[in-house]
């Protein structure tokens, strides 16, 4: 900064996805006053941004990575991305896995086989859709970066993603579907209906299971209205343990 009158000052350092810092200065008469910042990073090196459960299919799917270009060595690793297809099935039974992995945003080497639940070994066994080393272009000059990766169209079904740069990996699972699901909850019973993503029509038929410690513990079909009725163990609608310990998947045919 030019023509800063000489006396003291409070300098405040700001940068994106960094710990702000405030650092007092002295500023002389006809002398320079050089001033050398480091700010400590305040992100994961590697994180799924926003993730959006619910894609709907035929329409160009994205998944958010953010974090740093290089690590805490100043090493910069490639990006590398993989997305398997599986099924609603896999991810309930291993929901508290995935649930597990997604916590741990940013795993080293020496953590990494911390998230290596049987959901991420089931699909590194498959021949994954999407793998693909992917360049950073999006980093600011602090070196930190929010991409947004293009999967391309996916069908209905249930995916998992992972992205890895050395010995850093995030991972967490989406729902390509066009059916929307809404429940409504009441003592004893929780009324689910099923509509159309798109149109927003109720759907007919669509088989609403109800999933409890990994397993389907009931099934309705859901009538010209989309509605369904699902009877509940529990007499209280805030239960909150009995229904966060349940979940709900409504099926057409290939779609879930």
């Amino acid at each position: 900064l030019d023509r800063v009158a000489a006396g003291s000052f409070d300098v405040s350092v700001y940068a994106r996805s960094h710990e702000a810092r405030m650092i007092s200065i002295s500023v002389y008469e006809g002398m320079d006053t050089p001033l050398t910042v480091s700010l400590t990073r305040t992100a994961p090196l590697l994180a799924l941004a926003h993730i959006e459960r619910t894609k709907i299919p035929d329409q160009s799917a994205t998944l958010a990575v953010r974090g740093y270009v290089t690590d805490e060595r100043g090493k910069c690793d490639p990006l590398h991305v993989r997305v398997w297809k599986t099924d609603a099935e896999t991810v309930l039974k291993h929901q508290n896995e995935l649930d597990a992995m997604e916590e741990q945003v940013s795993i080293t080497g020496q953590n990494y086989p911390k998230i290596q639940s049987p959901i991420v070994r089931l699909a590194s066994s498959l021949t994954p859709l999407v793998d693909k080393t992917v360049e950073i272009k999006s980093a600011d000059e602090e070196g930190f970066f929010h991409q947004r990766l293009d999967l391309g169209k996916l069908k209905s079904g249930f995916y998992i993603a992972t992205a890895e740069r050395g010995d850093h990996k995030v991972g967490s699972w989406f729902n390509v579907t066009k059916t929307a699901l809404v429940l409504k909850r009441a003592p004893g019973k929780t009324l689910a209906y099923a509509a159309d993503l798109v149109t927003g029509k109720p759907l007919a038929g669509v088989t609403i299971s109800k999933w409890s410690n990994g397993t389907v513990s009931q099934t309705v079909k859901t009538d010209s209205s989309g509605l369904g009725w699902i009877k509940e163990a529990f007499n209280v609608s805030n239960d909150e343990e009995q229904r966060l310990s349940s979940a709900y998947v409504a099926a057409s045919g290939q779609d879930q």
